[in-house]
């Protein structure tokens, strides 16, 4: 009697040419027959299993009735599938082991006649087993419960600094993370974790780890992974071992070939709050989603973790090469031959536009890595920096940008008063540039004092290379940094209060760029488009 193998769900035993060939032809005979078998490999052991796939009566009764009114060429479709299957290499291999696997069967029957009853309370006690394996233990549960019961009289816990949910960690409770997203949410995620770790487990998936979780009251509790809370750590290790990772994103496109959650990559057309990291590529603004997936290598072996799954489907993923390769940029090759390797569509222009935006984000946050090394500055050697800037140069800085701002038809000078607009005008060059200097002292040592500050009380923090760049990558209020200067620029100019400040921060933004200019600096970025424009981020 002919059978049909599906292959789907074991990503080592891919069928051949001549293999699909035959799964083409004879595909509605095989479904009006009733004689598919799904192919799954065995966890932990080298052979596979294999299973009877039902096929629905509705959908046996379609496919009869296909042949039957497609007689001559179902006919010839069945000799040449039978001829394909006869000369397919793989098609013989998995039919020579099932027909071992149905031996083995009946040996076990036979070996073990009359020990049904046994057999029975012993796969019961297994599933049981399977099934708790999934959660959190019940010793550990107590914890979850105490912690949970200070978390919700209002206890106050170190929270988790990336993420939109309330994340929190525990000296106390080290073993452990909690979320508090409330009931309804908490039981959601908490089904589609035990849905992904089974889904993990029957795909013999062993690189991509779901943490076991459990429910209390509003809190989510999770086992803590041995993974980093900054994003740009999971950054540092992809980047400096992208080859100990090839065999986990293989199995996570696998994965994505049946099921999948998405918020990977956040894209969006205008910025949000929620990712000050952002950047603006091909007019959107992109963010890899590693505080969802973040990285860690564990026995020499690159591991994904899956953190934060607020969803979760059966489907299998519209466009999973695409996302991934915004991920992971230095996978190009390996994610386009894997999937036409699975039969996954994707869009090759779709691909390279995603490598392009995952490359220009890494160059982005990592560049200052360069930098850094550059300055001969480590984690081991986190010295402030030695800023030393020519005041005259600046000067000139502040000089260009306050005359172009007073200037006829600029933006600023149109917003002015005629009495105001008069009175700049009538300033000489030798003024503008007399006052110049005051302003640039006066920013330069506010700026330089600003930095040390911060470093001397970041720099005890750093204890990987993520957080190192991270303490050496402030987000300041604009405004410290500026001082007294909006009311010395309304003072000696005799311009409104809102005026002053508008021109403290044309001032701030020429020293900064300057700064960066001369290489005291890594980068600025105003954040014009975060948190209302008052913050921005330094880079040293």
């Amino acid at each position: 009697m002919f059978v049909s193998f599906d292959k789907s769900c074991c990503r080592d035993a891919v069928p051949d040419f001549l293999e699909k060939t035959g799964n083409i032809l004879l595909h509605s005979i095989a479904r009006g027959m009733n004689v598919l078998y799904r192919v799954k490999k065995i966890p932990n052991h080298a052979s596979y299993g294999f299973s009877h796939a039902e096929v629905s009566c509705c959908q046996r009764i379609v496919n009869i009735v296909v042949c039957l009114l497609t007689g001559p060429l179902m006919l010839l479709a069945a000799v040449l599938g039978f001829l394909a299957y006869k000369f397919s290499s793989t098609y013989q291999t998995s039919l020579h082991d099932r027909l071992r696997y149905q031996c083995e069967q009946k040996k076990a029957l036979e070996t073990y006649r009359g020990q049904e009853q046994s057999i029975v309370t012993l796969q019961k006690f297994c599933r049981g087993f399977l099934v708790r394996n999934h959660l959190l233990n019940q010793k550990t549960f107590l914890k979850c419960k105490n912690w949970g019961w200070k978390l919700l009289l209002g206890g106050k816990y170190p929270r988790v600094p990336e993420g939109r949910s309330l994340v929190y960690t525990s000296k106390q409770y080290p073993s452990l993370i909690a979320k508090h997203v409330g009931i309804s949410d908490a039981c959601y995620r908490w089904y589609n974790i035990f849905s992904m770790r089974k889904v993990l487990a029957q795909l013999d998936i062993k690189r991509l780890y779901v943490p076991r979780a459990r429910v209390y009251k509003e809190v989510l509790f999770e086992e803590r992974l041995p993974v980093s809370q900054y994003s740009i750590d999971s950054m540092c290790l992809y980047k400096e071992n992208p080859e100990a990772f090839d065999e986990a994103i293989k199995e996570l496109l696998f994965l994505f070939k049946k099921v999948h959650f998405r918020d990977l990559v956040a894209e969006t057309d205008s910025p949000t709050d929620n990712f000050p990291l952002a950047l603006k590529v091909q007019d959107q603004w992109i963010f890899p989603r590693y505080d969802n997936m973040p990285l860690f290598i564990q026995d020499g072996e690159g591991r994904i973790a899956l953190v934060d799954l607020e969803t979760f489907s059966w489907d299998p993923h519209p466009c999973p090469v695409e996302e991934l390769a915004v991920m992971f940029p230095m996978h190009k090759k390996l994610l386009i031959t894997e999937a036409e390797k699975l039969q996954i569509p994707f869009s090759k222009k779709e691909v390279e536009n995603s490598i392009k935006k995952g490359l220009a984000f890494f160059k982005h946050v990592l560049g200052h890595q360069e930098f850094c090394k550059k300055k001969n500055v480590s984690l081991s050697r986190n010295c402030a920096p030695y800023i030393t800037p020519e005041v005259w140069r600046f000067s000139i800085k502040i000089f260009e940008t306050l005359k172009s701002a007073v200037q006829p038809g600029s933006p600023f000078q149109r917003t002015l008063s005629s009495d105001a607009q008069e009175r700049l005008t009538s300033f000489s060059d030798k003024q503008w540039l007399a006052f110049s200097g005051r302003v640039a002292s006066s920013l330069l040592e506010k700026i330089c004092v600003s930095i040390y500050q911060i470093h001397n009380q970041e720099k005890q923090q750093p204890n990987s290379e993520g957080t190192f760049l991270i303490s050496r990558s402030p987000i300041l209020l604009k405004q410290v940094l500026l001082g007294n200067l909006p009311q010395l620029l309304s003072a000696k100019l005799g311009v409104l209060p809102n005026e002053g400040n508008r021109l403290a921060y044309l001032c701030l933004h020429a020293v900064m760029k300057e700064l960066v200019a001369t290489g005291d600096l890594y980068d600025y970025d105003p954040m014009e488009d975060f948190f209302g424009g008052e913050y921005c981020r330094i880079r040293y």
